[in-house]
Protein backbone atom coordinates (compact mmCIF):
# COMPACT_ATOMS: atom_id res chain seq x y z
CA UNK A 1 0.00 0.00 0.00
CA UNK A 2 2.81 2.04 -0.20
CA UNK A 3 3.37 4.63 -3.09
CA UNK A 4 6.37 7.86 -3.50
CA UNK A 5 6.60 10.60 -5.93
CA UNK A 6 8.90 13.58 -6.44
CA UNK A 7 7.86 16.23 -8.33
CA UNK A 8 10.01 18.84 -8.93
CA UNK A 9 10.72 21.68 -11.00
CA UNK A 10 12.64 24.95 -10.54
CA UNK A 11 11.47 28.11 -8.14
CA UNK A 12 8.38 28.83 -11.52
CA UNK A 13 6.40 25.97 -10.75
CA UNK A 14 6.81 26.97 -7.07
CA UNK A 15 5.49 29.97 -7.98
CA UNK A 16 2.80 28.68 -10.31
CA UNK A 17 1.59 26.19 -7.82
CA UNK A 18 1.38 29.05 -5.03
CA UNK A 19 -0.52 31.16 -7.63
CA UNK A 20 -2.96 28.45 -8.79
CA UNK A 21 -4.09 27.98 -5.28
CA UNK A 22 -4.40 31.53 -4.31
CA UNK A 23 -6.51 31.96 -7.07
CA UNK A 24 -8.66 28.90 -6.90
CA UNK A 25 -8.01 27.44 -9.78
CA UNK A 26 -9.90 23.63 -9.67
CA UNK A 27 -7.18 20.75 -8.69
CA UNK A 28 -3.94 22.87 -7.31
CA UNK A 29 -5.07 22.34 -3.45
CA UNK A 30 -5.51 18.92 -4.19
CA UNK A 31 -2.10 18.26 -6.00
CA UNK A 32 -0.52 20.41 -3.67
CA UNK A 33 -1.96 18.07 -0.74
CA UNK A 34 -1.24 15.00 -2.12
CA UNK A 35 2.86 16.15 -2.68
CA UNK A 36 2.90 16.77 0.66
CA UNK A 37 1.51 19.85 1.15
CA UNK A 38 5.13 21.64 1.47
CA UNK A 39 8.03 22.83 -1.12
CA UNK A 40 11.49 21.01 -0.30
CA UNK A 41 14.63 22.11 -1.97
CA UNK A 42 17.12 19.08 -3.34
CA UNK A 43 20.64 21.41 -3.39
CA UNK A 44 22.08 22.57 -0.09
CA UNK A 45 21.93 26.42 0.59
CA UNK A 46 25.35 28.73 0.22
CA UNK A 47 27.49 28.95 -3.04
CA UNK A 48 30.43 26.70 -1.58
CA UNK A 49 27.96 24.14 -0.49
CA UNK A 50 26.00 24.00 -3.79
CA UNK A 51 29.61 24.53 -5.34
CA UNK A 52 30.31 21.02 -3.78
CA UNK A 53 26.92 19.29 -4.73
CA UNK A 54 27.68 20.44 -8.18
CA UNK A 55 30.87 18.38 -8.19
CA UNK A 56 30.01 15.43 -7.00
CA UNK A 57 26.96 15.25 -9.13
CA UNK A 58 28.69 16.10 -12.16
CA UNK A 59 31.62 13.20 -11.08
CA UNK A 60 28.94 10.83 -10.18
CA UNK A 61 27.46 11.39 -13.76
CA UNK A 62 31.11 11.77 -15.96
CA UNK A 63 32.12 8.54 -14.42
CA UNK A 64 28.98 6.27 -15.25
CA UNK A 65 29.48 7.60 -18.83
CA UNK A 66 33.29 6.31 -18.75
CA UNK A 67 34.75 10.12 -18.51
CA UNK A 68 37.63 10.48 -16.28
CA UNK A 69 39.22 13.54 -16.34
CA UNK A 70 36.98 14.94 -13.54
CA UNK A 71 38.74 18.67 -13.05
CA UNK A 72 39.02 19.21 -16.63
CA UNK A 73 35.36 18.71 -17.18
CA UNK A 74 34.19 20.74 -13.61
CA UNK A 75 36.27 23.64 -15.53
CA UNK A 76 34.66 23.21 -18.55
CA UNK A 77 31.34 22.92 -17.56
CA UNK A 78 31.29 24.69 -14.42
CA UNK A 79 29.27 22.28 -12.96
CA UNK A 80 26.70 22.12 -15.35
CA UNK A 81 24.87 18.98 -16.30
CA UNK A 82 23.43 20.07 -19.64
CA UNK A 83 27.34 21.25 -20.70
CA UNK A 84 28.58 17.95 -19.48
CA UNK A 85 26.45 16.42 -21.79
CA UNK A 86 27.59 18.48 -24.81
CA UNK A 87 30.96 17.29 -24.16
CA UNK A 88 30.29 13.95 -23.41
CA UNK A 89 28.37 14.58 -27.37
CA UNK A 90 32.10 16.32 -28.29
CA UNK A 91 34.00 13.27 -27.17
CA UNK A 92 31.85 9.95 -28.71
CA UNK A 93 32.29 12.67 -32.21
CA UNK A 94 36.12 12.65 -31.61
CA UNK A 95 36.12 8.95 -30.76
CA UNK A 96 34.23 7.71 -34.00
CA UNK A 97 35.72 10.12 -36.48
Amino acid sequence: GLCAFYMMGADGLKAKIERNINNEKVGYTEIFRRFGGRFQKVSPQGKEAVEQFNKEQLATVAKANGMKDIRQLYSKTNGSLTRLKIEYLKERRRQTA
